[in-house]
């Protein structure tokens, strides 16, 4: 993954698929992975049954490259993508079998999963497929980490132009509440463009011969 020693701290099973997620969706989002910024490990923790991914000093400021920003009017913080990256990763290791190595397709009953876990925030139907569905938790379980009013909730998240569509609105939410949130989803938004959409794999945005934009991975363009 970088020129340092890449250490894997639990089952290879485990850790290398992980860690091939990670580095498979930095650099179709964020770019190369270069100095300072390092990636040296994957710890597995065998009571949750997840992997995390180990890295410091994740590039800062805003995104500079052409894809989603020419469908996405607002720059995104780069160490806010990386953290995304790096806790869809987690999410995503969660479905690899650690005898095996063979990653596990997303829930069908994602869906259901989520209102049941966040029962005010998704009186929704989903307008995309499963492939976010890990995404899609990451992005509710931050916005929780963050603490919001009892009365927020998420309107609309859908598929548009290839990426992920999260709206939400909050009644009371502070300002400073306001551009966490904004950042997060916009963070989340900003990924689903190195995520397959249909499978949760890496990807990468593609278009029809019709001039339909959609991010596959490989195996499923």
């Amino acid at each position: 993954m970088t020129d340092d020693t890449y250490y894997l701290r639990g089952p290879a099973t485990v850790c290398n698929p992980t860690g091939f997620f990670f580095d498979r969706v930095v650099r179709e989002i964020v770019g190369p992975i270069e100095r300072p910024f390092r990636v040296f490990g994957v710890t597995y923790d065998y009571d949750l049954a997840e992997a995390t991914v180990d890295y410091e000093h994740p590039p800062t400021g805003p995104r500079t490259s052409t894809w989603p920003e020419q469908v996405i009017s607002y720059a995104v913080d780069r160490a806010l993508v990386v953290e995304a990256i790096a806790r869809t990763a987690c999410a995503y290791s969660r479905r690899v079998n650690r005898e095996t190595g063979r990653t596990l397709p997303p829930s069908a009953g994602w869906a259901a999963e989520l209102r049941r876990y966040f029962p005010r925030w998704f009186d929704l139907e989903f307008e995309c497929d499963v492939g976010w569905a890990d995404l899609i938790q990451v992005m509710a379980e931050w916005v929780h980490e963050i603490g919001v009013p009892p009365r927020f909730k998420f309107s609309q998240v859908k598929e548009k132009l290839a990426g992920l569509r999260a709206y939400s609105c909050g009644l009371g939410m502070s300002h400073a509440q306001i551009i966490r949130v904004r950042g997060v989803i916009a963070a989340c938004e900003t990924v689903s463009y190195g995520i397959c959409g249909q499978y949760g794999e890496p990807g990468t945005v593609r278009k029809t011969a019709q001039g339909y934009y959609y991010t596959a991975c490989d195996k499923h363009a």
